[in-house]
């Protein structure tokens, strides 16, 4: 059985991307909250909506882009090493 190399950052890879997701539903959330407010205060609602949607949306490419990037990482070492090894 082949050992799984770097299991560490496959599980930090596994969170960032868990919480990328995370990120995009609380956005959201804080769009519908921001939607709702439309009926009290309905000129300070599109401000939370916005802010809401700008933040939730560049957090979730920036973890999920972060998750992937360690895993691409990862694939370019094992393809090196195979590579070497049969090189030799």
């Amino acid at each position: 059985m082949e050992e799984i190399k770097y299991a560490g950052l496959r599980k930090v890879s596994d969170a960032l991307r868990t919480l990328a997701w995370v990120v995009l539903v609380l956005c959201g959330v804080g769009l519908l909250v921001g939607l709702g407010l439309i009926v009290r205060k309905p000129e300070a609602s599109g401000i939370v909506c916005l802010a809401s949607l700008i933040y939730g949306v560049f957090g979730f490419l920036y973890l999920y882009g972060m998750s992937q990037l360690i895993l691409v990482a990862l694939d370019i070492e094992a393809n090196t090493r195979v590579t070497a090894s049969k090189q030799q």
